[in-house]
């Protein structure tokens, strides 16, 4: 198989950006567009987006931000360009939640690390029940990338406890989804209505 050059890949995602009318869609992208912690693509984008000719091309740079993985090049930009609001009001708003997001998501990893790694039981049981109130996607997939590559030792006991919180985990996730379906940078939005149409 041949990988498509960088342009076309680029391209695909700046198309796959350009359709998206909810969070949801906007979080698959920053997922999928964050899980090479090498790829930058997802701060460009930002980048370009918060030079945006309208108020919602800006939140959807701010959204993207919020949704994507802890990783060098974002936590870059959220210490740099998004360290402030690049506007009042709404735009405020969006930030921060975007923010909001991106902290709870870096949260959900440390509680999900805590929870493997901690030798005390009732330390890792008190991380893994925390865990499962604010994770995502994004850190319940770093979390399984760590354990199966080794980087990080999940004992029995630990394994054991995680199997049984998979349906609440399930659960989670897809409430999460019908959520961010009904929503714009973190603002409802009427069925059938687009914020830049």
């Amino acid at each position: 198989m041949t990988v498509p050059p960088e342009g076309v890949v680029r391209d695909l995602r700046r198309e796959a950006l350009d359709r998206a009318r909810d969070d949801a869609r906007l979080a698959e992208i920053a997922f999928c567009a964050t899980a090479d912690p090498g790829d930058d693509w997802i701060v460009s984008a930002v980048l370009e987006d918060l030079r945006g000719a309208s108020p919602a091309i800006v939140a959807r740079g701010l959204t993207l931000a919020g949704y994507g993985r802890a990783h060098a090049p974002l936590e870059q930009l959220w210490a740099c360009e998004l360290a402030q609001p690049p506007a009042s009001g709404w735009l405020a708003g969006v930030h921060c939640r975007a923010r909001a997001e991106f902290a709870r998501h870096r949260r959900a990893l440390a509680l999900g690390r805590a929870f493997a790694a901690d030798p005390n039981d009732a330390a890792a049981a008190a991380a893994f029940l925390q865990f499962q109130r604010v994770f995502d996607l994004r850190a319940l997939d770093m979390l399984v990338d760590d354990v199966n590559s080794g980087r990080l030792a999940m004992g029995d006991t630990r394994r054991d406890q995680w199997a049984l919180g998979g349906p609440e985990r399930d659960a989670r996730l897809s409430a999460l989804r019908t959520q961010r379906e009904e929503t714009f940078g973190g603002t409802r939005r009427e069925r059938g209505m687009h914020p830049w149409t």
